[in-house]
């Protein structure tokens, strides 16, 4: 700043200080400055007003040490406003491996969020939320596997230890993921020392009425508390809209437990809680094969899908076409997953050889020779979930680099609806922004004709369900004059 120049601001008579050449400040006591040499009285701000000569320079701790009249002041440092860090830089990834510095006023200009770059699949939400409660799928009768039974007693321990009686509520079901709780419950010990977590902590991870999401992992089975069990497979079936007469529903209750299947109670809930929801996953399909012009046919609808699962994919094709679903290929390499796959979907054409084990292996990337219908992608998802404490952002670009090979099969075969599925993260959260807008480019890449949608869709929210399950859905529909079906 010239040092005759003056800090632009009002004066005590609220007026603006001009600047420019010739609007240098007036000294204090003249006409024009009525406030005296001597600063203005009674100043609560805690210093008086500079408009002497001055030189600044920045401290260490990001304060402006001041040279005033010779004597070395340290001004007092602006606070920020909320959510804005002053100085900071952020580091962008491109799709391209470049890496860009980002001061928070560019990133409020880049910070338009991915999802709405896209257009959307049009599935509106609910304004009024009627589904009831979760206890319409609690069987009060069902029996738990006696081989669970160790870790049942684990969970009552520890939640008598909580004292998780004290947020009960009297004649309610309610639900705890207990690997989740115990995580939350160890964290909060670190800060607060050994004792009873407070009520406000288990009211965040005891859930009444909403099914929090489920993952895949077995140690958030979902444990029941007024029961004091956890849920069975024929609960969970219900929870993720699986049909009462569906072949699927009875593979996943046919376990060893019972002596009717190969896989145990705890790996067929575990299968589940890594599925996609079917009544969210039937209205991404009903719209992307509506405007592919799929729906409209008499032929059959054949199916493939990389990263199967149990075959939830099949499941809500199954619900919307019927006797039409050709299910031509899977890929899956989990044991207890080919077992149920093979088991609930032989009526319906697949094979075990058409069942490839490796979902990035050449088999894979080859494909069924008949023509396909509807591709379906679920890759695994942890590198990229908000699960994760810390991402390691070379780990989650990897993994994105590999839905490129996955893209492979939809470039050479072009099915007429091609959709990917993973966590609702990649369309909205900062954090992995890189691998949205790394996905947005593969897929754009590989089929450039296609016309592509994405959207978050939660089965509570535009399902009307009472459980939380956000997924985001990218679909690409070939142009409709090369449809044939």
């Amino acid at each position: 700043m010239n040092s005759a120049g003056m800090v632009g601001g009002q004066d005590s008579g609220g007026r603006v200080a001009e600047r420019g050449e010739q609007g240098g400040a007036e000294p204090r006591g003249s006409a024009r400055d009525p406030r005296g040499a001597g600063g203005t009285p009674g100043n609560d701000r805690g210093h008086e007003s500079i408009t002497c000569a001055r030189t600044t320079t920045k401290t260490e701790g990001g304060g402006k040490k001041v040279e005033k009249n010779g004597k070395k002041v340290v001004a007092r440092r602006r606070r920020p406003r909320a959510g804005h860090q002053i100085g900071k830089k952020y580091k962008k990834v491109g799709g391209n491996g470049k890496t860009t510095e980002l001061t928070p006023a560019r990133m409020k200009n880049d910070k338009k969020a991915l999802k709405d770059r896209w257009p959307t699949l049009g599935i509106s939400k609910y304004n009024q939320y009627t589904g009831g409660s979760f206890d319409k799928w609690v069987r009060p009768k069902a029996t738990a596997d006696p081989r669970t039974e160790e870790a049942r007693e684990s969970a009552r321990a520890r939640l008598e230890e909580w004292g998780a009686w004290r947020i009960m509520e009297k004649g309610r079901e309610a639900v705890v993921c207990m690997g989740r709780a115990e995580r939350q419950v160890k964290k909060e010990a670190r800060k607060n020392g050994k004792r009873a977590p407070a009520q406000r902590l288990m009211r965040r991870v005891i859930q009444t009425g909403m099914l929090p999401t489920a993952v895949g992992a077995g140690g958030d089975i979902y444990y029941l508390i007024k029961q004091q069990r956890h849920m069975v497979p024929s609960e969970m079936c219900d929870a993720f809209g699986v049909a009462k007469d569906s072949k699927l529903r009875k593979a996943l209750v046919a376990t060893r437990g019972n002596g009717r299947g190969k896989a145990t109670e705890r790996q067929a809930m575990m299968c589940m809680g890594a599925a996609i929801h079917v009544p969210s996953l039937k209205m991404v399909l009903a719209d992307g094969m509506e405007r592919a012009g799929v729906t409209s046919g008499k032929g059959s609808v054949n199916l493939y899908d990389v990263c199967s699962g149990v075959g939830t994919v099949a499941e809500a094709m199954e619900q919307l076409v019927g006797d039409r679903l050709r299910y031509v290929a899977a890929a899956e390499n989990g044991k207890a997953q080919r077992q149920i796959l093979k088991a609930a979907w032989a009526h319906r054409g697949l094979t075990e050889a058409r069942m490839y084990k490796e979902a990035y292996g050449e088999e894979a990337e080859t494909g069924p020779t008949e023509r396909v219908d509807v591709y379906v992608m679920t890759p695994e998802c942890g590198r990229w979930s908000r699960c994760q404490n810390n991402i390691e952002m070379e780990k989650a670009m990897k993994e994105t680099d590999k839905v490129a090979q996955l893209m492979k099969y939809a470039r050479e075969a072009r099915p007429a609806v091609v959709v990917l599925e993973s966590v609702a993260d990649l369309l909205g959260s900062e954090r992995v922004r890189a691998c949205g807008e790394r996905l947005e480019e593969i897929m754009r890449t590989h089929l450039p004709d296609y016309e592509w949608r994405a959207q978050v869709v939660d089965a509570h929210a535009h399902g009307d369900e009472p459980m939380k399950r956000e997924r985001a859905f990218w679909v690409g529909t070939r142009p409709l004059a090369s449809n044939h079906v």
